[in-house]
């Protein structure tokens, strides 16, 4: 039944949060579009000037093209890598499937400065491809379009999505009832025709939610072009933020900005008008008798080689595995190598670098502030996320659907649009940056994860057990601390864990608020910037520890592993639904 109230008092504070963290600050971001910049000012008189700049410079819709371009390959590769291993997992591995979940977990949960500091360590001119390559003779000079180029954009910016990328798709997939390819092969299908109208049709809500994720995010990054990219990979994102920094020009900025959101548009509104006729033609492609004796040859002299027998899936799955792992491992590995240059190959172990570490005031003074953002982040995340997840699990109400496109838009939002809109607001406001700024920041990145993995085990909750409390004499609020508040505990606890670790690994919107202060993402940037030495394998191995121990202790809080993978794949599923409700 739907509730005669427009919002539910649980929900305001949570809205009202969203609104004025994600929504007035996109606004404040369109009026600084028709505003004119003056020498790292923005004076607030009405100017298309910065339009008409964007028009008249190619360069600038060039390279918005050539952002989206990369976005859509980078996507393109990122789907096919990601649905093996969800797929591997839900039918190859099914008995460890909670495992891997873990290790998928893992992996995301890895920093992000952190992955793309170990493709530059593998790339690199001094890095392990081009080392190897020539202590095996097989080159003479390092190969120069390992790095700074759109092949390390692409391969790197595909290692930091692909995990964001499978729990959703694994999660479709536990959609696909085996009875029903049981059912296809019965009636005469081969298992690839099976595959391509049976599986394939019924996880096409995750691909598509994964491939709108991967391109989004590929498109406006910012940091993975100015490490690996060099200036023939550079992104719209680094103009963006140079724009709000070195060129002080933040209007020119804001017309960027809306511009690429303007190009995500299209090319969704592009996917949408041609989904029917994609589809249609490939019903007709997957639907088309052929010639099975043809079609059987081949596939038999295929079968009868080595290469035939080989179990393809659980292999692709394990390449994507070692895709995933490989580079963080020579990175922890790295952080042992006792010379000073970092080279590859390793000739002394040490662990003078974390020795280093321990003693440098500067990276415990960021990890200091880290842990203090993290804790209020989650104290944060929690009063407001807890009671709205409640309400949108057990009413429904008038605006409901303008509260999920308000919790899935951290998400669905580039961070650097996010970033550079805060910081457009705190200037507005004649306000500084700083841990205050950095930390509502974090609340607002994080707070869409706490509400989904909440609904997510609330929509297996049993409120019947709260009306026999009832029955039996208790008032709601003994109910809820004796009854409801003991079965979602866990859940609880592994959400604020959750919180904590994408808190201590949150970078893009961070390096826009938080002015001269630094936490360890931003101390890495530093490191990286002024010139990169083996101690800053020593901080990112560190925080790779610190994200997986989180990530431990949040599963042993739940209780069972399995209580753990379902509420991690059940967000995955409730962000799908709430995007759809908020559509709707």
């Amino acid at each position: 039944m739907v509730s005669r109230r427009l919002l539910p008092v649980e929900v305001v504070p949570m809205a009202l949060f969203l609104f004025l963290l994600l929504g007035v600050p996109v606004i404040v971001l369109a009026l600084y579009s028709v505003w004119r910049a003056e020498f790292f000012e923005v004076v607030p008189v009405f100017t298309l000037a910065n339009y008409q700049r964007l028009l008249a410079e190619p360069l600038f819709l060039q390279l918005i093209g050539r952002s989206i371009g990369i976005g859509l390959i980078v996507a393109g590769v990122t789907i096919p890598v990601a649905f093996v291993l969800a797929y591997a997992i839900n039918f190859a591995f099914a008995r460890y499937a909670r495992l891997l979940l873990v290790l998928v977990m893992v992996s995301m949960l890895s920093s992000y400065l952190v992955r793309i500091y170990a493709w530059k360590t593998i790339l690199g001119p001094e890095g392990v491809i081009n080392q190897l390559l020539m202590g095996l003779k097989v080159i003479a000079a390092p190969l120069g379009f390992l790095l700074y180029g759109d092949f390390a954009l692409v391969i790197t910016l595909t290692h930091i999505l692909v995990p964001f990328a499978v729990l959703p798709i694994f999660a479709s997939l536990q959609e696909v009832d085996h009875a029903y390819l049981d059912a296809a092969r019965d009636l005469g299908s081969s298992p690839p025709r099976a595959f391509f109208t049976v599986v394939l049709p019924i996880c096409m809500p995750g691909i598509t939610s994964a491939f709108l994720f991967s391109f989004i995010l590929a498109a406006a990054d910012y940091i993975t072009p100015q490490l690996v990219g060099g200036s023939s990979g550079m992104l719209v994102g680094r103009v963006i933020a140079d724009q709000f920094g070195m060129a002080g020009n933040a209007p020119f900025g804001a017309v960027l900005s809306l511009t690429l959101i303007g190009s995500y548009a299209l090319v969704i509104l592009a996917l949408v008008l041609l989904r029917r006729p994609l589809a249609q033609l490939y019903w007709r492609a997957a639907g088309r008798p052929k010639d099975r004796h043809a079609a059987a040859v081949p596939r038999k002299l295929f079968r009868s080689t080595a290469l035939g027998r080989l179990p393809w899936l659980k292999v692709g799955a394990l390449s994507v595995l070692l895709f995933l792992y490989l580079p963080l491992f020579i990175l922890v590995l790295f952080s042992f190598n006792a010379s000073p240059t970092g080279v590859f190959p390793i000739e002394a172990l040490s662990l003078r670098w974390y020795a280093d570490l321990v003693q440098s005031t500067g990276f415990l003074r960021a990890l200091q502030a880290s842990i203090l953002v993290a804790l209020i982040v989650v104290a944060g995340a929690l009063c407001l996320g807890v009671p709205a997840s409640f309400a949108l699990s057990r009413t429904r109400f008038y605006l409901r659907p303008l509260v999920l496109a308000l919790v899935v838009g951290p998400i669905a939002v580039p961070g650097i649009v996010i970033g550079i809109s805060l910081l457009a607001s705190i200037d507005l406001l004649g306000a500084h940056g700083g841990y205050p700024a950095a930390s509502v920041a974090h609340i607002l990145f994080t707070l869409p994860f706490v509400v989904l993995v909440l609904r997510a085990r609330l929509a297996a909750f049993d409120w019947h057990l709260e009306d026999a409390a009832r029955d039996l004499g208790s008032n709601r609020r003994r109910t809820f601390r004796t009854v409801t508040l003991p079965l979602i505990a866990p859940a609880m606890l592994g959400a604020g864990i959750l919180v904590a670790a994408l808190s201590l690994d949150e970078f893009i919107i961070t390096n826009f608020v938080i002015g001269a202060k630094t936490t360890l993402p931003v101390y890495i940037w530093g490191q990286m910037r002024t010139g990169i030495t083996p101690s800053v394998n020593a901080v990112a191995s560190f925080i790779l520890i610190a994200s997986t121990v989180l990530l431990g202790i949040a599963a042993w809080a739940m209780g069972r592993r399995s209580e753990f993978s379902s509420l991690i794949t059940g967000a995955q599923s409730e962000s799908a639904t709430a995007a759809k409700e908020a559509s709707a």
